[in-house]
C-alpha cells in the first residue's frame, strides 16, 4: 500500500495522489507527506509503529495502511522516513520521532519504541552544546 492508491497493486507509470499540493515527501516502506498547508499525512507500511497514528483510545497503532491518513492537527514542515521509524518537525522547527527506536535512532536518550510522535528536544542550541 506504500503507493497510497488505496490498494497494494503494483505499478509502473505515476499516479497522482490525493488532489492537494505535496511539499515535503520521504519514503522506504512507508511514507510521509505534508502539503502546503501543513498537514502530515502517512501511509504504508507501520509494523513499528511508523506511521505515528493513534487508535480510538489514543494509543499508537500498527495497522499498514494503503491510503494517506492525517497524523493530528499540527502545523508540520520537514519528514524523513528512516527503516522502521520516521521524523518531522513542525513549522516553529521542534523535532518529532516516532517507531523503532532499538539503537537509540529516535534521539530521545532512550531505546524505547515510540508509537507516536514524540517530542525530541526543545532547543537545538542545548542539543549542539552536548555534542560539541
Amino acid at each position: 500500500g506504500v503507493l497510497g492508491q488505496s490498494d497494494t497493486v503494483s505499478r509502473s507509470s505515476p499516479l497522482q495522489i490525493g488532489t492537494g499540493s505535496w511539499t515535503n515527501i520521504s519514503a522506504t516502506q512507508h511514507m510521509l507527506a505534508t502539503t502546503n498547508l501543513g498537514a502530515m499525512f502517512t501511509w504504508g507500511l507501520n509494523t513499528a509503529g511508523q506511521l505515528g497514528l493513534t487508535n480510538i483510545n489514543a494509543a499508537g497503532d500498527t495497522v499498514n495502511r494503503s491510503s494517506p491518513v492525517q497524523v493530528g492537527t499540527s502545523s508540520w514542515n520537514l519528514v524523513s522516513a528512516g527503516t522502521s521509524f520516521s521524523m518531522a518537525t513542525l513549522s516553529t522547527g521542534v523535532l518529532f520521532t516516532w517507531g523503532t527506536n532499538t539503537n537509540g535512532q529516535l534521539g530521545d536518550g532512550s531505546t524505547i519504541n515510540r508509537m507516536v510522535p514524540t517530542r525530541v528536544l526543545s532547543d537545538i542550541s542545548n542539543f549542539v552544546s552536548q555534542v560539541l
